[in-house]
């Protein structure tokens, strides 16, 4: 798959709360930065399948894509989410692909 295969794929996969779907998009060994601080937030398979399967339990989630850039393997889209909390989020998250899997997320 193309980065941009990579990061629409999962996209659609979190939108429809399939956490299997979704994690079929990301290397095992995934990183979640803070991209604020470059802090990691989570890393690895096993601490992400977690992370997502609570945050799929929300019926309400929801996210829509305002803008995209793609540039070889990375892509930034600007997305806004509701079911996080009470209010919409507005936030960037940067992937990073390789060898076919998204192995970073930067989120903003």
């Amino acid at each position: 798959m193309t980065p941009l295969q990579l990061v629409e794929g999962q996209l659609q996969a979190y939108n429809q709360r399939d956490l299997e779907q979704f994690c079929r998009f990301f290397a095992d060994e995934i990183v979640v930065f803070d991209g604020r601080n470059r802090e990691i937030l989570f890393q690895g398979m096993d601490v992400f399948k977690e992370r997502y399967a609570n945050t799929f339990q929300n019926e309400h989630l929801h996210c829509r894509l305002v803008h995209r850039i793609v540039q070889d393997d990375v892509i930034v889209d600007h997305e806004d989410v509701t079911g996080m909390g009470p209010e919409q989020i507005s936030a960037v998250a940067v992937y990073r692909c390789e060898h076919g899997l998204i192995q970073e997320v930067t989120f903003y």
